[in-house]
């Protein structure tokens, strides 16, 4: 664990990232003309952001992903800027840039997110010998978002890596997991549309608890909107209610924050549910800033505070 060898890291496998560009609207408005009032523009993506969250916990992430063309030279050029740690295996293909438009008033965030281009089976050998190479310095392995096409096995055999080592595995992703979800005992962290889309069931609770007994899973953690959440471990389900927080600014990226810190916890041996709050907690707090998986602890620990969790335990 990583409290007993501090120059330990959390493995970050963030294989789709993305150049974001951010515009700001004083009244954005669909099928019209609309004109920003200001622009912000940095490295994105599922694994940068969790990245960019962990590194603030103290905990160091290690970044594992393609890029290419000169989409991917201004991502990895950022993360060079950020002082994040990263592997990139260059592509041919070009990397994508994803569109984000905020309103000031009444309107949601709305997202253009650009299709990924496809890698090779040298280009994932290549990522996946990265990760063997660097095993030694390794607490645990992080599964971030969705894959580029060509790399549908790129998960699975990370995940195999991580149970022949015994490392724990966290998956925060949806695409093509089905498959591998069996290898061992993985921490499960989606939304509730996802655990519904994979399981086939309605309702989030007989979801989550399908999913555990389905699969070969250490718990199950699901979000459900800005209020609620739920945790489940095979004897215990947790329910979270969440406080209200009012001036929500953006929520790009607070997936990836709840994770990021939710595993960072779980690796300095926090007790899984408390563990999960405090990504919760982390999670909201980056809503009230316009970057990405940035957050105010203070403000985190405060909104910690406040969330109410129920417990029933599985023969209740």
């Amino acid at each position: 664990m990583i409290k007993e060898n501090n120059n330990k890291k959390i493995f970050v496998l963030g294989p789709n990232p993305a150049w974001q560009v951010t515009l700001f609207f004083a009244n954005l408005r669909l099928g019209k003309v609309n004109r920003a009032k200001a622009k912000k523009a940095f490295s994105s993506g599922k694994g940068i952001n969790f990245c960019r969250a962990a590194a603030t916990t103290g905990i160091k992430p290690l970044l594992f992903h393609f890029t290419g063309g000169y989409i991917g030279k201004l991502i990895n050029d950022g993360l060079i800027a950020e002082q994040l740690n990263f592997h990139a295996v260059n592509i041919v293909a070009e990397s994508r840039t994803c569109t984000t438009c905020l309103g000031d008033v009444g309107t949601e965030m709305t997202e253009l997110i650009e299709p990924p281009g496809p890698v090779t089976a040298i280009e994932c050998d290549q990522l996946v010998q990265l990760i063997t190479d660097n095993l030694a310095e390794c607490a645990g392995i992080a599964l971030c978002g969705t894959v580029p096409p060509g790399a549908e096995q790129l998960y699975r055999r990370v995940a195999e890596i991580a149970k022949k080592n015994q490392l724990p595995l966290l998956v925060d992703a949806c695409q093509n997991i089905e498959d591998f979800l069996n290898i061992g005992k993985i921490i499960l962290k989606i939304n509730a549309e996802e655990i519904k889309a994979i399981t086939g069931e309605s309702s989030i609770t007989t979801a989550i608890k399908t999913a555990f007994d389905r699969y070969q899973l250490h718990s199950v953690a699901v979000t459900a909107g800005a209020e609620q959440a739920y945790f489940y471990d095979g004897t215990t389900l947790f329910n979270y209610q969440l406080p209200k927080i009012d001036h929500i600014i953006s929520s790009l990226g607070a997936g990836d924050t709840c994770s990021a810190i939710f595993f960072c916890n779980l690796l300095e041996q926090t007790a899984s549910h408390l563990a999960f709050a405090a990504g919760l907690a982390s999670a909201t707090a980056s809503c009230l800033t316009d970057s990405c998986a940035e957050f105010n602890h203070e403000k985190a620990a405060a909104i910690a505070r406040n969330i109410k969790i129920k417990m029933e335990k599985k023969n209740d």
